[in-house]
């Protein structure tokens, strides 16, 4: 029996028809897979610059809106705790050696904007935390001279009791006069009790802010009727919040900052990317609440021929710009933005044409993402100077 042939050919094929890939071939799947890379990294591309055009225009959103949020918060709270009404068209005090006005809000530089794309403006808003705000703690009675550093308080009911717990030493006092003139002093002593009213000190001497001449260095001619007509409102010790709200503007390196700063100290970053700050004010110059035109925070020779035009005011408009910083393909960085847009004589507070307000990114700024956000807060407590 023989054995079985078991051996091989291994020069042919099985399949004596198969063929290896030609030239051409290898060439033409090697396009079509070049042509799918290629196709595939146009869409990788593409997302990426969807996810960083959102992400730019989410980060000046979220920046600005929040920035907006706080601003407007302080703004519709702004006179809070200062006067109570009918209000005080007219507040001074005495600081640095001289009579100072005082406002819930002010705006500088104030008056109208020199030029077509003006610098940023900083807005300062005053109010009180005090636990007496807007309520007066009684009304002067048996008072001294004007121009005495002192006057006599009636608290109804219990005399000197009411008037001896709430007012002490270092209360920020604001005496409210007839004819809207309102007047600024600092307690320097715990009242004392008197022929059934209570001795309020305000001596110069003890604290800078008060005035030599008393209440009458603060307003001329405040006769005794007028004192002894008076409500007076205690401010409380440290709890007049001064904020005010700054810009840094944004430069070619680096985009801008918002800053903030109490009582007068040093600013500190609120937040990132704000580029620039304008202000305009809605008035009624008639005593009506709506708005029936519009202007800028009044210069000091517009209230010394209308004393009154604070108190006109009724909404403020804030206007906000935010910069991405981040720099994305196909994004077209404008020229100017438009903030405050023209207001004709006929709606102006000052009767004359106010020009359109604008914002021009720093020069060499390109492919960067700018955002204009607006709000308008009504004002809940009267504006008084």
């Amino acid at each position: 029996m023989q054995p079985a042939n078991t051996s091989f050919n291994l020069n042919h094929s099985s399949t004596p028809n198969a063929q290896g890939l030609t030239l051409i071939e290898l060439m033409v799947a090697m396009a079509i897979s070049v042509i799918v890379s290629i196709a595939i990294f146009e869409i990788f591309m593409q997302t990426e610059y969807g996810y960083l055009h959102n992400r730019g225009t989410g980060d000046i959103v979220n920046a600005d809106r929040h920035a907006l949020h706080v601003v407007s918060t302080y703004l519709s709270n702004a006179g809070y705790g200062m006067a109570g009404l009918p209000g005080c068209q007219t507040t001074y005090t005495y600081q640095n050696t001289a009579i100072t006005p005082v406002s819930a809000i002010t705006v500088s530089p104030d008056g109208i904007p020199t030029t077509s794309a003006p610098q940023p403006v900083s807005l300062t808003i005053n109010i009180s935390a005090s636990q007496f705000a807007g309520v007066p703690i009684g009304q002067m009675v048996q008072s001294p001279s004007p121009s005495a550093t002192n006057f006599h308080l009636n608290s109804q009911p219990g005399a000197g009791t009411t008037c001896q717990t709430s007012i002490q030493s270092g209360d920020t006092l604001i005496a409210a006069f007839s004819g809207g003139a309102c007047g600024m002093v600092v307690a320097t002593n715990t009242p004392s009790s008197q022929n059934g009213a209570c001795v309020i000190n305000f001596a110069p001497g003890r604290n800078p802010n008060n005035p030599p001449g008393g209440f009458n260095s603060l307003i001329p001619n405040l006769t005794a009727a007028e004192m002894t007509a008076a409500q007076v409102y205690d401010v409380g010790s440290s709890q007049l919040s001064s904020l005010t709200f700054s810009v840094v503007p944004g430069t070619t390196a680096a985009p801008g900052q918002l800053q903030i700063s109490s009582g007068g100290g040093t600013p500190a970053l609120f937040a990132q990317g704000i580029d620039d700050l304008q202000v305009l004010f809605g008035y009624n110059t008639t005593g009506g609440q709506s708005v029936t035109s519009y202007g800028y925070f009044p210069t000091p020779q517009q209230l010394s021929l209308t004393p009154s035009l604070i108190s006109d005011i009724r909404t403020v408009m804030v206007v906000m710009v935010a910069q991405s910083g981040l720099k994305t393909a196909g994004t077209v960085t404008p020229t100017k933005l438009l903030l405050i847009p023209a207001i004709p004589a006929s709606e102006s507070v000052t009767r004359a044409d106010l020009p359109a307000v604008y914002y021009q990114p720093p020069a060499g700024v390109n492919s960067e993402q700018f955002n204009v956000m607006r709000t308008t807060v009504p004002v809940m407590n009267l504006i008084w100077h």
